[in-house]
């Protein structure tokens, strides 16, 4: 798996490849290396509409539907 491969490479513990604007969804996509789901579940229930990082990007408008 590439999630996996890449946090080996940076000697990471765990990994997440997501789409930022939506982690749950027919349209959204999460690939995790070593990370529960319940953590998941957890991120996406609460955390997700706390991320400063998505929502600077949104506010920027650099997050643009197909690209």
């Amino acid at each position: 798996m590439v999630v996996t491969r890449l946090t080996r490479i940076i000697s990471g513990s765990a990994g997440l490849l997501f789409t930022p604007r939506q982690i749950a969804g027919p349209l959204a996509l999460a690939v995790p290396d070593n990370i529960p789901s319940q953590v998941m579940q957890r991120y996406a229930d609460h955390y997700h509409k706390l991320d400063v990082w998505t929502q600077a990007g949104v506010e920027r408008g650099l997050f643009l539907t197909g690209e």
